[in-house]
């Protein structure tokens, strides 16, 4: 148990911005399978219609106001799943757009406010589309210090090498090494990797009797990434939280675990629409007590980087062992 606790305390600051990369890049892949937007606006069901609105409001109030007005108008919606999907895939769009109407110059448009980090992403994918590998090295520049540009830089790299070349595109991610957002590359590599094509709803092949995939044999500096984001694909084969807790729990070692029960614990929280309740009758499928509790855990840490939510992730803390309270008391202070 102290050694889970010691680990988990040196991985915090980590597992944040790791949960906000994997939450962010979640709602992407859902976004494209269904491709919804908001009542108002846009009014259409389809991102060429997305994008004939997105052109007409920067025609009218020009692109920087026209950006802003979209942004205000999300940030006061009530946060919810729905709204996050909507949003996110809004902002691709407005990306693609920006990237269409200003280069690359246009990137210092984009930021990183929840759903619209959709925006980086968009933006991204339609410059390697037009441009091609070289592009990579000089989005790369401007990426310094913004997790979501560098997230957005992964998945495009491995779609760019192609998913035999994981290992060299995970090596690119070593170029922010020194950056604190370091992680946020690598998972847009593995995002790219288990989910290499959303829109059709492709997902990389899942052989149960070799659940982990290349997480068991990938180098240790990638392991922790890899088996954070293997719930997540689970979970979208059609696999119940009760085998996925399992497949946590069977695990060969306690890092890898920890990073699988974390995983787990995020994708609760969006699988349950942001529900107390659900989220633990989730966590508490895991026949394992560190395991339920990493669970808690993680679900925890990620409604706390959520203000208006923060009530009602202390709940998540209650009942659990007092060694992994402290872990909870702890992440308040940050």
């Amino acid at each position: 148990m102290k050694n889970y606790v010691s680990f988990l305390f040196s991985q915090k600051r980590k597992n944040i911005i790791l949960f906000t990369a994997i939450l962010l890049a979640i709602i992407l892949s859902a976004t494209l399978f269904f491709l919804k937007i908001p009542n108002e606006p846009p009014k259409s069901n389809n991102s060429l219609e997305i994008q004939k609105q997105i052109v007409n409001s920067i025609d009218k109030y020009g692109l920087e106001q026209a950006y802003q007005k979209a942004a205000e108008e999300y940030k006061a919606k009530p946060l919810s799943y729905k709204n996050m999907e909507d949003g996110h895939i809004y902002f691709h769009v407005f990306g693609e757009v920006i990237f269409e109407q200003k280069g690359l110059d246009g990137i210092n448009f984009c930021d990183e406010t929840f759903v619209l980090n959709g925006c980086y992403h968009g933006f991204i994918l339609k410059a390697v589309s037009k441009i091609g590998l070289p592009v990579i090295n000089e989005i790369s520049l401007r990426c310094q210090n913004v997790s979501e540009c560098q997230h957005g830089l992964g998945h495009a790299v491995l779609e760019l090498n192609g998913t035999d070349k994981l290992i060299d595109s995970l090596n690119f991610c070593s170029r922010f090494k020194k950056d604190t957002n370091y992680n946020t590359c690598q998972d847009g590599v593995f995002m790219q990797y288990f989910f290499p094509d959303p829109i059709n709803k492709v997902l990389r092949k899942l052989d149960t009797a070799r659940p982990y995939d290349v997480c068991s044999s990938i180098s240790e500096e990638f392991k922790y990434n890899c088996f954070y984001g293997l719930p997540q694909w689970w979970l979208d084969h059609g696999n119940n939280y009760q085998q996925i807790g399992q497949w946590c729990l069977q695990t060969s070692e306690d890092r890898t675990k920890t990073a699988c029960f974390r995983g787990m614990g995020v994708i609760s929280i969006l699988s349950s629409g942001l529900n107390i309740d659900e989220v633990k009758s989730t966590c508490n499928l895991v026949d394992n007590q560190q395991g339920r509790e990493l669970c808690l855990l993680s679900a925890y840490g990620g409604l706390w980087t959520l203000p208006e939510h923060r009530e009602k992730a202390k709940e998540l803390c209650q009942g659990i062992s007092e060694e992994f309270k402290k872990v909870c008391l702890k992440s308040r202070e940050t």
